[in-house]
């Protein structure tokens, strides 16, 4: 058969991840405080600030985000991607930790499909469901990672 018309990719896209471990200041269960990202992944038609994305294009994106967590209890961890500071529901993930002695460690992450409007930021946040108990860390070189994908108009 005739071929199609060629593909154009990704309309825009673009992600952030830590290079650096560290330990979020999370003093309250239930509130949530942003993860630092502070490396940039390729991006095209959105800005990558230290710890955010902010949306050039309205449409519907894909967001997808992972946590990789070591404490020194076991705590239970929600994590969320934010619009505007406002978690997005369906992406919350919440897990307890597991280990033993003073080694506990976690995996979150999750993806969601949102409509975007530009100017919109996202960005990850982080909480334990009641006051930590222990130091959280969330490791090194990209154990904290955060992209956007626009899938359409």
């Amino acid at each position: 058969g005739v071929p199609g018309p060629a593909g154009t990719g990704l309309g825009a896209y673009g992600g952030l991840y830590n290079s650096t471990a560290q330990t979020p200041a999370i003093t309250t269960g239930g509130t949530f405080v942003q993860v630092v990202l502070d490396t940039a992944l390729p991006s095209l038609d959105v800005t990558t600030g230290t710890s955010s994305i902010t949306i050039a294009e309205t449409g519907d994106y894909e967001i997808t985000y992972n946590l990789d967590l070591t404490g020194t209890t076991a705590d239970t961890y929600i994590s969320a991607a934010r619009v505007n500071g406002t978690t997005i529901a369906q992406s919350s993930t919440t897990q307890t930790s597991a280990g033993s002695g003073a080694t506990f460690s976690t995996r979150l992450g999750n993806s969601a499909i949102v409509s975007l409007v530009a100017g919109d930021v996202v960005d990850l946040g982080i909480t334990t469901s009641a006051t930590p108990t222990g130091t959280t860390t969330i490791n090194a070189n990209g154990s904290a990672i955060l992209t956007v994908k626009k899938l359409s108009d």
